[in-house]
């Protein structure tokens, strides 16, 4: 008799669920936290990221993490005697504040450059010298960690967006005054329009995403808020203080 109550509990045992997590570069994160929603287990996982866990058919939510990475969460749907878990894959926690564009195997911190003008009130050009050789992204598309100590309103009160840029060597302008057009060397990058994106609130407080979301040609790009590179008002650009007036730009090959 014990022997058959012994058959019948195993029979009825749901089957060992395994997935693993992973960085997002797709490196096995050993001695993260698996969770899942109404289970008491917190199993941690292997050296090849492999967690194992007990599961029941059904919609559950579960989540990862790992001091050092942001969290993710997921919900996922079992089927029956499914053996087979979620994949998590985890940012790493940027080092401090900024924004970090995911390159391969590493994350690039974008240095700042700062806004200069050429002209005045009546007529003037915004542009920056541009980044160092070394700051550039591979591929079509930026995908950037941004770790600042805002909420999301916050943000977007800033007016973040993604600019693509051009060279320009000079150009004409009118006087103070109006009138006749004078030839100006320039040499800077200047915007050359808007790129779309989306942004992201990632899990852990004051950590962001943004991925553009259309395929991007070579070029250069910069980040800006508060329309450093294409204001509407001079004088209130002026009133910036000027180790404020800085976009981020980074090349795209």
């Amino acid at each position: 008799m014990t022997h058959l109550l012994l058959l019948l509990f195993a029979c009825t045992e749901p089957p060992a669920l395994k997935g693993r997590v992973v960085d997002i570069w797709n490196e096995p994160i050993e001695g993260a936290t698996v969770l899942m929603e109404g289970a008491g287990e917190r199993p941690l996982t292997d050296e090849f990221g492999v967690y194992t866990m007990k599961a029941t058919a059904g919609k559950h939510a579960m989540k990862a993490g790992k001091k050092g990475y942001i969290q993710e969460s997921i919900e996922v749907e079992l089927a029956e005697s499914q053996k087979e878990g979620p994949v998590f894959q985890l940012y790493r926690k940027p080092e401090s504040t900024g924004f970090y564009a995911v390159t391969v195997g590493d994350y690039l911190k974008i240095k700042p450059d700062t806004v200069k003008v050429v002209g005045h009130a009546v007529d003037a050009i915004y542009g920056i010298d541009g980044p160092s050789d070394d700051m550039y992204v591979e591929g079509d598309q930026l995908k950037i960690v941004y770790r600042i100590d805002l909420a999301m309103h916050q943000l977007q009160q800033l007016g973040l967006e993604i600019r693509k840029l051009k060279f320009v060597t000079n150009t004409t302008m009118v006087s103070v005054a109006g009138g006749q057009e004078t030839p100006v060397p320039i040499h800077m990058w200047v915007d050359d329009g808007n790129v779309k994106f989306d942004l992201e609130k990632l899990k852990s407080k004051g950590h962001y995403l943004l991925t553009t979301t259309e395929p991007l040609e070579s070029g250069m790009y910069a980040i800006q808020a508060q329309n450093l590179l294409t204001p509407k008002d001079h004088e209130a650009w002026r009133a910036i203080p000027e180790s404020l007036r800085t976009v981020h730009p980074v090349a795209v090959k």
